[in-house]
């Protein structure tokens, strides 16, 4: 069981089945606390006011009800606690048989206040004690994740702090504690929604009040708001150019014409912090380092680092970063024949589950012994100018669903990360209520961390929501690298020999890696003045593009990094999930896309590929040799924009062009 969070109050989300029924185990229930009972009624709405029936509802340790045709339903609440008992058992510790923990087995232990905010983050085995400061007295969420379960409930810490395999609770501080709590606590019930079709929703009411919900309304947490420590501010750097060209805020390039042109996707932001720097540098070696030899990709006569060798596997698909994303610019599909190693296929099972033979990846390298399989292009068809790959599979069985996706461009992920999630769900028009025929949606995605949910931004299916996951996630699966975050192989339910669980590199070295990549500095729009290309930005405008390619966003306020904080940011995506309709369609599932469903690419620095790349590819599997295919592949939620540029006159065409070709 997984979590929700709505203004940063965790609740349990529901199971994958459309049946189910709210419940959790209530740790306050454990120690003998007596709730207080009030009738709570709900009213459950959508962004239009309109009734929505069938919602379950339910509250730790109450009874679920179900909203009817006027989409109301009444519980009886639970909060708040109103005595505690005078004495516990003499050992002081209340088991808690529901955590199914073996001597020498770890979990990790995830404890927040009644504010939502993370007080702790742990490690734990079982008979682990967790003390708190006697300030840190009331109520709090603890949340348990092993490696084949999860269990979660509140609990009262009255000084002793949480033993994992009970809690303690002093008895002479149990009267004073309960006081105190139960005139908190008894303010607010806690409420947890679900109903087909909609993700799940968590809400903090008032405790014997009737509510007007909006369910329409995804749960979701902020990655960065007024509680996130931010590194100390410092004096902006100005590029020399006009601000029309800051495609990336105070992080864009000046002109140089003294870069390589296949560095310019290599550069530090210019606005880079103090102490910001050495990290980058630091990271800029990870990125390159090959985990099996050691060596740094593209230079033979840098010495080998013994503690970045061996690393790969035991299943992978490339040895380094920069192997896939050469010159931190798009990989190149070939023409044909030769495994994909620069690809990515996704796999899995017709639910979009892992493959049980392969995981969630078909990684084509091992070790030692035989590979997984890989993947070939053994043909292109072309039809109308556009080209479209085939697959085969070859050396083993071939995946019952699968997405082959090629490695994008780096830059701008640390600016994109930055991006507040309001605007992004401002965006969002699931419904198509202006009837524009775009129905962009957020992508809705558990952290990896504390399992809340978040805006998916990264990724072909918007499948992570931060650039350390995203990485994390690659050398997880690309280079079969443990980290912290992600310390197990990518393995089949049925398959053996992937490798032992546990971090291969340290949390700094990773740090760095992020550090690198989040701050990458993104090059300037060129052509100021071009009089085509300006021809070519207002086309861009009315023949629709600009309707999923949204040109401007604000950064947050609460980046943690200040070379990304509160800087006017061009990208021209707006990070949501459209359908392109069958002609780009895969068949398979990621996180709740659908096959047809992909992330609006971001658009900067689009017109360096072929400097940095050496040709031009576009669109997920490659498949587009100019921008011009590209556009032409579009469908679905884009049969708009297609049509339009297809009715431009060449001339009106090439300008269109020329102005992508000047981010």
């Amino acid at each position: 069981m997984g979590l929700r969070c709505l203004d940063g109050i965790f609740a349990p989300s529901p199971p994958s089945s459309h049946h189910w029924a709210v419940g959790a185990l209530s740790l306050i229930a454990l120690i003998g606390a007596q709730p207080i009972r009030a009738e709570i009624i709900l009213k459950l709405r959508d962004s239009q006011s309109n009734p929505i029936q069938g919602v379950t509802c339910a509250q730790y340790g109450g009874v679920p009800a179900v909203s009817d045709a006027t989409g109301t339903l009444t519980l009886q609440a639970v909060s708040g606690i109103s005595r505690l008992p005078p004495r516990l058992n003499p050992n002081g510790r209340i088991p808690l048989s529901r955590i199914p923990l073996s001597a020498g087995e770890k979990a990790t232990l995830t404890v927040a206040d009644m504010d939502g905010r993370i007080v702790l983050r742990r490690e734990v085995s079982l008979g682990d004690r967790i003390r708190f400061p006697g300030k840190d007295r009331g109520v709090y969420f603890a949340v348990i994740l092993g490696r084949n379960f999860s269990t979660q409930g509140r609990f009262v810490n009255l000084g002793g702090g949480l033993v994992f395999e009970g809690v303690t609770s002093p008895a002479s501080s149990a009267k004073a504690a309960a006081k105190s709590d139960a005139t908190r606590e008894a303010r607010d019930a806690f409420i947890v929604c679900g109903k087909s079709g909609y993700p799940a929703q968590a809400y903090r009411v008032p405790d014997g009040t009737t509510a007007t919900l909006d369910f329409s309304k995804p749960s979701i947490a902020p990655l960065y708001d007024g509680t996130t420590p931010l590194q100390p501010d410092f004096t902006e750097v100005a590029p020399p150019i006009p601000a029309e060209g800051w495609l990336g805020g105070h992080a864009t390039l000046p002109y140089r014409d003294s870069v390589k042109a296949a560095d310019r996707f290599s550069q530090m932001t210019p606005n880079i912090a103090p102490g910001n720097g050495q990290a980058f540098l630091a990271g800029e070696r990870v990125q390159r380092i090959n985990f099996t030899t050691g060596g740094v990709d593209g230079d033979s006569v840098a010495p080998i680092l013994k503690d970045m060798a061996g690393k790969t596997g035991d299943n992978f698909v490339n040895t380094s970063c920069i192997a896939c994303h050469a010159n931190n610019g798009r990989a190149l599909a070939p023409f044909f024949g030769g495994p994909l190693y620069v690809f990515v296929a996704k796999v899995g099972d017709a639910n979009g589950n892992p493959d049980p033979r392969f995981g969630k990846v078909l990684q084509p390298q091992k070790t030692s012994g035989f590979a997984e399989g890989h993947i070939e292009i053994t043909r292109w068809t072309e039809s109308g100018g556009l080209r479209r790959p085939q697959f085969d599979f070859l050396g083993g069985p071939e995946p019952v669903r699968f997405s082959v996706r090629i490695s994008p461009q780096l830059v701008g992920m640390g600016l994109l990360e930055a991006i507040p999630e309001s605007a992004i769900q401002a965006l969002a028009d699931p419904d198509d209520a202006d009837g524009d025929g775009v129905s962009g949606r957020v992508q809705i995605v558990a952290d990896l961390e504390s399992g809340v949910p978040r805006v998916g931004r990264f990724g072909w299916k918007a499948g992570k929501e931060s650039v350390s996951h995203q990485v994390a996630g690659a050398l997880n699966t690309d280079m079969g690298v443990m980290t912290s975050i992600l310390p197990s192989p990518d393995c089949g339910s049925e398959q053996t020999g992937c490798g032992n669980p546990g971090s291969e590199i340290s949390d700094a070295d990773f740090k760095n890696l992020v550090d690198y990549i989040g701050l990458l500095g993104i090059i300037a729009r060129r052509d100021l003045q071009d009089p085509q290309a300006l021809r070519g930005e207002s086309l861009f405008t009315s023949t629709g593009c600009a309707a999923c390619h949204m040109p401007t966003f604000t950064t947050s306020a609460y980046h943690p990094k200040a070379e990304l904080r509160n800087q006017t940011i061009h990208p021209y995506t707006d990070l949501l999930l459209h359908d392109l309709g069958p002609g780009l369609a895969d068949n398979l599932s990621e996180e709740g896309a659908s096959g047809s469903e992909w992330r609006t690419a971001p658009l900067w620095n689009i017109g360096l590929t072929a400097e940095v790349s050496g040709e031009e590819g576009y669109l997920h599997d490659g498949r587009a040799r100019t921008l011009q295919e590209a556009i032409l592949w579009h469908a679905g939620e884009a049969t708009k924009a297609a049509t339009a540029f297809k009715s431009l006159s060449p001339t009106d065409a090439a300008a269109l062009i020329k102005f992508l070709k000047s981010l």
